[in-house]
């Protein structure tokens, strides 16, 4: 799921204003459990991002960082 926004080179979304999306390919694990942390007990606030997180579980948020962590910045998987 976090493929469709977070994988597009250059993606803006409008929603809930226009921003750029940042790709998560590459990023430090520890960076993305933390992102997800705080969006899941209210450090960061973006109505998507937080609704994604408070689904998933520690060892979820630990899996996620440590695949997209090792991914190649230049793919889009």
């Amino acid at each position: 799921m976090c493929i469709g926004c977070h994988g597009i080179a250059q993606y803006h979304t409008a929603y809930p204003e226009v921003y750029r999306v940042p790709k998560i390919a590459g990023q430090s694990a520890d960076y993305i459990v933390k992102a997800l942390q705080a969006y899941k007990d209210g450090g960061r606030n973006h109505p998507s991002m937080v609704a994604i997180a408070r689904g998933l579980t520690d060892a979820d948020m630990a899996d996620l960082a440590a695949y997209y962590g090792k991914a190649d910045s230049n793919q889009s998987k």
